[in-house]
């Protein structure tokens, strides 16, 4: 009994570490190929972004965008980010005036985007990603995904390990080749008990 809760455990803490590993991914991977992770708090977005979701976003010159695209933008002294669909394009010298709206919003938003430079467009969108980002940045869930499966594991593995067989054999200094030619000319046996 006490060898099946043992092994449960074991196998309990190696899918903790995947998620572990999964996590950090998510978190750390995005930026690599030069995007950046949101997480989806409000629903205007509907099923393209549902609330818990995760979209991933890169900067990309503002004349690339058109109708039907999904933007992510700050406005000045805004505290958040906001992550509309473009439903309007209007260029007025190097600037670039977006109108945009939520797809569960019934009109577009009050104020037009003017860009200068780069916005951010959503190239992915991963769904309910966000609740699991969310909670691993928690303190219990740091806990849970970070600190229990480090221990498990090291505990685990100081459980596993066994004690070397020794080999009266390979203290004598010879290489393993030598123990090679030797066992094969028949000067040396290869089982020492016999």
């Amino acid at each position: 009994m006490a060898r099946r809760i043992a092994r449960s455990a074991g196998i309990l803490l190696w899918i903790l570490t995947a998620l572990l590993a999964l996590v950090m991914a998510a978190t750390f991977g995005p930026t690599l190929f030069g995007l950046q992770s949101l997480i989806v708090g409000s629903g205007s977005m509907g099923r393209a972004m549902p609330v818990g979701a995760v979209a991933l976003t890169r900067e990309v010159d503002a004349r690339a965008i058109s109708v039907g695209d999904i933007v992510s933008y700050r406005r000045r002294g805004a505290p958040e980010t906001t992550t509309h669909r473009v439903v309007a394009v209007k260029t007025e010298g190097d600037q670039v005036i977006f109108t945009t709206q939520g797809d569960a919003n019934s009109t577009p938003d009050p104020e037009p985007v003017v860009v200068d430079g780069q916005i951010h467009f959503v190239e992915y969108v991963v769904p309910y990603a966000g609740y699991f980002a969310r909670y691993s940045r928690s303190p219990l869930g740091a806990l849970f995904l970070f600190v229990i499966p480090i221990i498990g594991l090291t505990l685990d593995r100081r459980g596993r390990r066994r004690p070397r067989r020794r080999n009266p054999l390979s203290e004598t200094g010879w290489s393993s080749t030598t123990l090679s030619l030797l066992r094969a000319a028949g000067t040396v046996r290869s089982d020492p008990s016999g």
